[in-house]
């Protein structure tokens, strides 16, 4: 018995589309593309790679209630995870959250 594999989605790789070390990715924008309260989780579009970064509620800066809305614009860090990016210090470019 094995693991089937990934379906990569025609995503491609972390280190594959940025560089060789598959290190993090500094600082970056970003659009909320959608985000489950209840879930905890959703997806930010990156403005530099056009790429979907998986957004959860733990790695949001922010007081109170951790929560993003579609449309809303971010700034993040994004590392490599198991099924692509994943944003990491995600702040919000809305001074009111």
């Amino acid at each position: 018995m094995g693991l089937a594999p990934t379906k990569n989605k025609g995503k491609a790789l972390f280190h594959n589309k940025y560089n060789d070390s598959c290190g993090s990715i500094s600082m970056q924008n970003g659009v909320v593309k959608w985000f489950n309260n209840a879930k905890g989780y959703g997806f930010i579009l990156s403005e530099n790679s056009e790429e979907e970064v998986f957004a959860h509620y733990s790695a949001i800066s922010m007081e109170g209630y951790k929560t993003l809305k579609a449309g809303q614009s971010v700034s993040f860090d994004a590392e490599p995870g198991p099924k692509g990016l994943h944003a990491t210090s995600i702040t919000t470019d809305d001074p009111e959250r």
